[in-house]
């Protein structure tokens, strides 16, 4: 974290705010983050799984089964990659 502060010019406490999701960084303060991890803006965005998190929450609240069927994947050891491929399966 401190490492990834010192190349981002900004504080490990900053970091960890983020991390915590108590703030987003600016887009500015994304692309100097970026740049430090050696990713693009788009590939540190679909690894922030923040927003994620707050769309399974709503969801499993509308949809108690959405919980169930997870929680069956999870102890079935299935792969967030298997997974991906049979949703792909499935649309195609």
């Amino acid at each position: 974290m401190h490492d990834l502060a010192r190349r981002a010019d900004c504080t490990a406490s900053f970091i960890c705010v983020i991390e915590k999701d108590r703030t987003l960084p600016s887009p500015a303060m994304l692309a100097k983050m970026a740049k430090a991890l050696d990713m693009t803006v788009a590939d540190l965005q679909e690894t922030d799984v923040r927003s994620l998190s707050k769309i399974l929450k709503r969801r499993a609240m509308a949809e108690p089964g959405l919980v169930v069927a997870l929680r069956a994947l999870l102890e079935a050891g299935i792969s967030g990659s298997e997974l991906a491929a049979f949703v792909s399966q499935k649309k195609g």
